[in-house]
């Protein structure tokens, strides 16, 4: 693969392509995730046919028939379904610690 200036896009234009900033970019190259790049000197390039193949990767379909849908569903009745419509909270009763008094110290 050939790479000329042309089909090299900066950061900032990836960005503006993806909706996020040039910050996001950065972490994303040192957790390796994200498109991916050329680094040329201190540099860091998105190849334009490379990003094109990441993003028809990225393309997710979900259906409401499928199975990981309604689960997801159910679980989100089973939380909203507090009354008053608020979702539940989890017991965090644990017993209660101690209090120091000033004769204890």
């Amino acid at each position: 693969m050939r790479f000329s200036r042309d089909n090299l896009l900066r950061p900032d234009e990836v960005a503006a392509v993806l909706g996020a900033t040039p910050k996001t970019l950065a972490n994303w190259r040192c957790e390796r995730r994200g498109p991916p790049f050329l680094k040329i000197g201190r540099q860091a390039f998105y190849p334009l046919d490379s990003l094109n193949r990441w993003l028809d990767q990225q393309e997710h379909r979900q259906t409401k028939g499928s199975k990981k849908y309604a689960d997801r569903k159910q679980k989100r009745q089973m939380v909203s379904s507090a009354p008053g419509g608020r979702p539940r909270r989890p017991d965090l009763s644990f017993p209660p610690t101690p209090r120091r008094t000033m004769a204890s110290r």
